[in-house]
């Protein structure tokens, strides 16, 4: 983009080569302002009709958000090929557009244009989303029928989409028949036998993964460990978290998260506190956040006023700690640490958002007032004073 600058000001025209590469950093970077830029640009070349340039606006709006942009393109072209037909679809499948994705997957193959690996990948991607069990079935046989079956993209699509069905078996039987895996086709598997509730065969899967010599990521090592915090299995967290450098894995801060609310949860509050100390990421919300809900569960107040104390520090207009540490203290009987902690939470005009429910047919949403001295005086004769 710096080199396109320096070209505008030497005056040299740029072509068809130029909008499109430019095009696609704009895409990969979300930069929506210069690309409209570039837009313009093309216009005023008379280059806005030229089917590359065309393709690769639909893709930089639709990668923008866009897509009602992206479509205006792809509706004035005159000249559509395959690639501003992938490229469409792909934008309508990335904005959950997903049964537009499929009207035009139609539109298309009733213009005998044939589907390529690109456009199955997307397509299967909307039937994830749906989720549609029996489309993604029927995309799997076109797979076939067009000879992409055995595409590493387009199976770890189809792994992908019965997952999210729900279909364990049928994933695990297709992804056996692979002829080529990559690290997305096992991250999809571990990730699926995780949401769907298999978690002691997401970390069986796993081992698997390494007895294979397939290098994990930080996707992988999300996935184990939120399997061993549903199964509760602090030891095999932390055998798995401490060799994650040796796998090659810098952890992040979703594992030191989830390391530490499986710590804080099994009541290990030494080590959460060590864990802590060690890491890069202690002006991180999200980690305050976790260990204050641990010291929750077991009322531990000195360590949950020090998470508290850090998260207000951090984000101090957020509620959750002045209303779990008021929880805390009442929980131990403290009412009135725990009404300072509420009023505190007025005086500084903290406010917590309104609960919302169903009813008869409507949303409403529901705001509670809060009055110290009536809490006050309840907590008092609760405690006997």
């Amino acid at each position: 983009m710096n080199l396109f600058r320096i070209m505008q000001f030497a005056n040299v025209c740029p072509d068809r080569t130029t909008l499109v590469l430019l095009l696609s950093c704009c895409s990969e970077m979300e930069t929506l302002e210069f690309g409209k830029e570039i837009h313009s640009i093309s216009i005023r070349l008379i280059l806005d009709s030229d089917r590359f340039v065309s393709s690769g606006l639909i893709d930089m709006y639709a990668n923008c958000a866009c897509i009602d942009l992206a479509k205006k393109v792809f509706q004035r072209m005159t000249d559509r090929d395959l690639v501003a037909w992938n490229s469409m679809i792909s934008g309508l499948t990335l904005s959950n557009l997903n049964k537009e994705a499929f009207i035009l997957f139609k539109q298309m193959k009733e213009l005998n244009l044939a589907p390529t690996d690109y456009t199955f990948a997307s397509i299967i991607n909307s039937c994830s989303k749906l989720p549609s069990l029996p489309q993604g079935m029927q995309m799997q046989a076109q797979t076939m029928k067009y000879g992409y079956i055995n595409d590493v993209y387009v199976g770890t699509a189809l792994i992908d989409m019965y997952t999210k069905c729900g279909d364990m078996k049928s994933a695990q039987l297709f992804f056996d028949c692979m002829l080529i895996k990559n690290i997305i086709s096992w991250n999809e598997m571990i990730h699926g036998y995780t949401q769907s509730g298999y978690c002691e065969e997401a970390l069986d899967f796993f081992d698997h993964m390494l007895e294979r010599e397939q290098k994990p990521d930080s996707f992988t090592l999300t996935s184990v460990l939120t399997s061993c915090s549903r199964l509760g299995s602090v030891d095999r967290a932390m055998q798995y978290f401490n060799c994650m450098t040796d796998l090659g894995v810098k952890p992040i801060i979703d594992h030191y998260a989830c390391i530490i609310d499986l710590l804080g949860r099994a009541g290990r509050f030494k080590e959460a506190e060590k864990v802590i100390e060690d890491m890069p990421y202690k002006d991180d919300p999200i980690v305050w956040e976790v260990l204050l809900s641990a010291c929750a569960i077991h009322n531990n107040s000195h360590l949950g006023e020090h998470a508290a104390e850090n998260l207000l520090r951090l984000v101090p207009l957020n509620p959750s700690p002045y209303i779990i540490l008021a929880n805390i203290y009442s929980g131990l009987g403290r009412y009135y640490d725990a009404v300072a902690v509420r009023e505190l939470m007025d005086r500084r005009r903290v406010v917590k958002g309104g609960g919302c429910s169903w009813v008869d047919g409507r949303v409403g949403a529901i705001q509670c007032s809060y009055r110290p001295s009536q809490d006050l005086e309840r907590a008092c004769v609760q405690s006997g004073a």
